[in-house]
């Protein structure tokens, strides 16, 4: 397969967009494409916002939220089994400060709240993509597949109880940021929002070549560094002076769930496990050993983390800080045409793979069968 060929059909078809009015590389070309990536989004993985609003199937995750919004900072989880997910909010506590801030304690304002997330997440990954490409529209073909991935679209499972949009907003905030203070608050933010962030942060590791192919270059990374002392640190501190717990994982769970493996790996990268699999290569035959194994030794743990606990699919939604990072590696050494041409094929691969209901078939669910339109 020609993947500049591909990759030039793609920039002459595709990429007039570089040349339309509202897709200039100014704040409101950034704008323009970040609605026309969540519309793209929204319209490809629509919600099912018509079980929660109209058959009032509310998660039994939503109570123990707003429990935790009226007193971010008092142990709950005495009031649920340890299996619940209630029972695990001790620790992500950054979603029920905000809306606290905000004065949001209803349903309706949290669901309106986790839109906007959904937003802002579209346009830091444009903007992550922009920083590494020399326009707009290159970039907008880029986010393209990341839409149809599940950390693309994390809104259409939050919906359920969950804040995984906020916690992936930080984290791609924390990629795109070059200040180092910065990134320590937007990853203690996204820490302390889901500690699954915690579980993926060492891609972050390559997110910046080092200088030298040395182990001591990787860990000399002082503001990741920073921050897993920090975390550990303020999880202590929270733990004695105000009770904060969560509930412990059941290990057991894991010998029974290890061969849903390959699954959660296709679920969390979809197409893009191509991009994996070509960058390993370009690493390997970079004498880059070191950053091979920081990369798939993130996927690998993130999908061991997956299968440990019963919403697996839902976990690999934090894949997403891997594939921003791993296709900001593959910019470095591949000619854009190129990279275009890849991201055509996992574009592709993306759209036969969904884990949502495309807008047209909702409606279609919620006139015939569920008549809730």
């Amino acid at each position: 397969m020609n993947l500049e060929r591909c990759g030039a059909l793609a920039r002459e078809w595709l990429g007039r967009l570089r040349r339309a009015p509202g897709l200039r590389s100014t704040p409101v070309g950034l704008l323009a494409a970040t609605l026309a990536l969540s519309a793209f989004t929204w319209f490809w993985n629509f919600p099912s916002y018509d079980l929660v609003f109209v058959r009032g199937e509310v998660s039994s995750n939503w109570p123990g939220f707003f429990e935790q919004v009226n007193a971010p900072f008092t142990d709950h989880s005495g009031h649920y089994a340890e299996d619940d997910h209630n029972a695990k909010l001790g620790f992500r506590f950054v979603p029920a400060v905000l809306c606290k801030l905000l004065g949001i304690h209803e349903l309706g304002g949290a669901v309106v709240l986790q839109t906007i997330i959904g937003i802002l997440l579209h346009g830091a990954i444009l903007l992550f993509l922009r920083q590494r490409t020399t326009n707009l529209g290159d970039a907008f073909l880029l986010a393209l597949p990341f839409a149809l991935v599940a950390g693309g679209h994390a809104f259409a499972q939050d919906i359920w109880g969950f804040f995984d949009g906020l916690a992936l907003l930080f984290l791609a905030l924390c990629a795109c940021s070059r200040n180092s203070m910065l990134r320590i608050v937007l990853l203690l933010c996204a820490c302390f929002t889901d500690e699954r962030a915690f579980v993926v942060s060492p891609v972050l590791l390559i997110l910046d070549p080092p200088t030298t192919n040395r182990w001591k270059s990787y860990i000399a990374v002082p503001w990741l560094m920073i921050t897993w002392a920090l975390y550990v640190a303020l999880r202590v501190a929270l733990h004695h002076f105000l009770g904060l717990r969560t509930a412990p994982v059941d290990p057991s769970y894991l010998l029974t769930n290890w061969t849903n493996a390959p699954q959660a790996l296709v679920h969390g990268f979809e197409g893009f496990l191509i991009l994996l699999v070509l960058l390993t290569r370009s690493m390997l035959a970079q004498r880059l050993y070191r950053s091979s194994i920081i990369l798939i030794g993130s996927s690998a743990l993130l999908t061991l983390v997956a299968i440990s606990v019963m919403d697996t699919e839902r976990s690999m939604a934090y894949a997403l800080p891997i594939l921003l990072v791993a296709t900001a590696r593959l910019l470095r050494p591949w000619p854009i045409d190129r990279v275009l041409g890849l991201f055509a094929l996992i574009t592709a691969i993306n759209l036969c793979y969904s884990d949502c209901w495309p807008l047209p078939l909702q409606i279609v669910r919620m006139l015939f069968f569920t008549h809730t339109l």
